[in-house]
Parts: structure tokens; sequence; C-alpha cells
């Protein structure tokens, strides 16, 4: 193949260098590795639009949501959380938590 060398033109500027290019019968398709697959990120939410599989700080990935009303004149509403390994963490019902859930739900 013919290689063509930088050349300096008068003035002080190099010349474009060029890049082979691969012809087609020996380019490779593009695979994206991430197709299909559900994107997740961390997103403040209420504590009420918490579903099961959802990842929590302090609690895990959560395998039961617990809603009760409490006796206690502060929060009249309060949400459990568990998740593995028995580990649950009670939120007034008004709360919003950072939440690791898919990026296009709720």
């Amino acid at each position: 193949m013919t290689e063509i060398k930088s050349v300096v033109v008068p003035g002080g500027a190099p010349t474009p260098k060029v890049r082979k290019k691969l012809p087609d019968a020996f380019a490779r398709p593009r695979i994206d590795l991430d197709a299909g697959r559900i994107k997740r990120e961390w997103k403040r939410i209420p504590v009420c639009n918490i579903v099961e599989g959802d990842i929590v700080p302090e609690v895990g990935r959560v395998e039961e949501i617990v809603s009760a009303f409490s006796a206690d004149g502060d929060e009249p509403y309060v949400i459990t959380l568990c998740g593995a390994g028995g580990i649950a963490k009670r939120f007034p019902g008004t709360a919003e938590i950072l939440v690791f859930a898919p990026e296009n739900a709720r």
C-alpha cells in the first residue's frame, strides 16, 4: 500500500495524515452488548412507588413491602421494606428515598 508521510507546508502547519480504511469485505459489524438489557439508574422516588426487585441502600434488593398504619401520632402511615437476610427498614409513607431501579419505570 502507498504510504503518505506528513510534510510540513510552508507556514508551519503539518498536512493531515491519511488513515487506512479496511475494505468492506474485512470490516466487522458492530455489536451492541447492551441491547435488550434493562438499564437501571439511581433516582429519588417516593417510598409508596417502590416495587419488589428495586435496590435500596441499607436494605439491598427489596423482597417484601409491608404497608401499615402506625399507632404513633408522628407519622400515621409507615412502609417497611424487607430485604434479603431479614434486613428490614421502616420509612414514613411520604418520604422520598434513593432507589436503583429501571430508568424508564415510574
